[in-house]
């Protein structure tokens, strides 16, 4: 990523969980983003960057067939754990939630 320093970033909300990402990622890389624009909304920031606003940075899931700008892919690959959980017996619609999470996920079952 270092080699994008100075270019403008499509960055998130401070709240947004995403923001701290890009900020961790861009501080590994040596650089601080130059902030574009900001957006609550991850599904937002393809297209922002796509109409040359900034360059974005995203889950690799949000891209969708259709998207037409251009990709880069983070070198090496990037992951974070994510997890869901219930302090009691699921009723049927979150078990079903938490079944297809753990699917999406490649864990295969709910524990």
């Amino acid at each position: 990523m270092a080699e994008l320093a100075g270019d403008p970033w499509v960055h998130y909300t401070a709240d947004h969980g995403l923001a701290g990402v890009l900020d961790h990622y861009a501080a590994e890389a040596g650089f601080e983003p130059v902030v574009a624009i900001r957006t609550p909304q991850v599904a937002s920031v393809p297209r922002y960057a796509a109409a040359g606003v900034g360059l974005g940075l995203v889950p690799s899931n949000i891209l969708d067939t259709g998207f037409h700008g251009a990709q880069l892919r983070l070198d090496p690959p990037r992951t974070r754990l994510i997890s869901a959980y219930t302090r009691s017996e699921p009723d049927p619609l979150v078990a079903a939630f938490m079944q297809t999470f753990a699917e999406q996920a490649n864990l295969g079952t709910t524990r």
